[in-house]
């Protein structure tokens, strides 16, 4: 007999047609600070600024512009080099993936004014070595397509694709952070009784309950040293 849950399954965070401003909201966020004391510099300042004093009025065009770059550049920092800023990259990443290529539900708006758009119910679920994809299936028009995404998303987020999952009303992809970066030796394989045999930092190959393997890679992928 099958096991019942008494909770939802997580699946991660929903992904929204907004989140591919992301870019553009964490720059606005940074950039908002400075801009309060940009205006307020300007206050202080007013009656230079009316009576033409150059220096005030190129001190404050000096400070603003390197305001806007100071922003750009930790929007694109905090990106790269934090985890928390990095997944919600990630989220816009992937909104717009699903956005240029129409997966979408468009309705009009009450009025004429426009349309409003949504994605089907799509979510990213991000851990420590790699990222899953849900796509909820279900019978929505796009299900036929979501069962051939798998290289596209590898390419979009320029990973490795581990594999795919066929789970109740979803199909799940899962694809690995950095496949090197995660590499072990073999002095540290190891067998885990519950896992199985650990190929790479948090995966593993239970040959038990699944004896068959095939092994396929690029040259230096590491086969022979698999073997």
């Amino acid at each position: 007999m099958a096991s019942v849950r008494l909770l939802p399954q997580y699946r991660g965070i929903r992904v929204r047609p907004y989140m591919r401003f992301m870019n553009y909201i964490l720059f606005s966020c940074l950039f908002f600070p400075f801009l309060v004391g940009f205006a307020l510099y300007i206050y202080v300042n007013l009656e230079q600024i009316q009576a033409l004093d150059y220096f005030t009025i190129g001190l404050g065009l000096f400070l603003f512009l390197l305001s806007l770059v100071s922003s750009i550049y930790l929007t694109w920092f905090l990106q790269e080099a934090t985890p928390f800023f990095k997944k919600l990259e990630r989220l816009g990443r992937l909104s717009f993936f699903l956005y240029e290529n129409k997966f979408v539900y468009e309705k009009k708006k009450q009025g004429g004014s426009g349309q409003s758009v949504k994605f089907p119910k799509i979510y990213l679920q991000q851990g420590k070595y790699e990222l899953s994809v849900h796509f909820k299936m279900a019978g929505n028009k796009f299900q036929d397509k979501f069962k051939k995404i798998g290289g596209a998303l590898e390419d979009t987020f320029f990973m490795d694709f581990k594999e795919t999952l066929d789970e109740p009303n979803y199909k799940v992809y899962k694809l690995a952070y950095s496949a090197y970066l995660n590499r072990i030796t073999v002095p540290d394989v190891s067998w885990d009784k519950e896992k199985g045999v650990e190929l790479m930092k948090g995966f593993y190959w239970d040959f038990i309950s699944d004896p068959h393997l095939l092994v396929a890679g690029g040259t230096g992928g590491g086969k022979t040293v698999l073997l």
